[in-house]
């Protein structure tokens, strides 16, 4: 959402989803992943969380074997051009300073 900066998967529930069904759509359209194991790890739902509207963020760690798997730059759309895998120590420094 800012760049040059890291942003976490992310994204809106069709009014005639389920939970992990967008999960896993908003995964494959932002990085073409496919076939991940998702494990819930908290529910974000302030009151006050967003400006515009109510907003619940429910977040997942989605574990996969970096040599299985491809990201897919060129599926659907520009979402995935600077997708990437990268060693969890780095990952949590970048977010956090965000």
């Amino acid at each position: 959402p800012f760049k040059d900066k890291w942003s976490l998967v992310s994204g809106a529930l069709y009014n005639d989803e389920n939970i992990i069904d967008g999960l896993n759509r908003e995964i494959k359209e932002k990085t073409g992943l496919t076939g991940i194991t998702n494990l819930l790890v908290n529910v974000y739902g302030d009151i006050n969380r967003s400006p515009v509207m109510r907003m619940v963020g429910i977040s997942y760690i989605g574990l996969i074997d970096r040599y299985k798997v491809e990201i897919n730059k060129t599926y659907h759309n520009t979402y995935t051009e600077n997708a990437g895998i990268f060693p969890y120590e780095g990952v949590y420094a970048r977010i956090t300073t965000l």
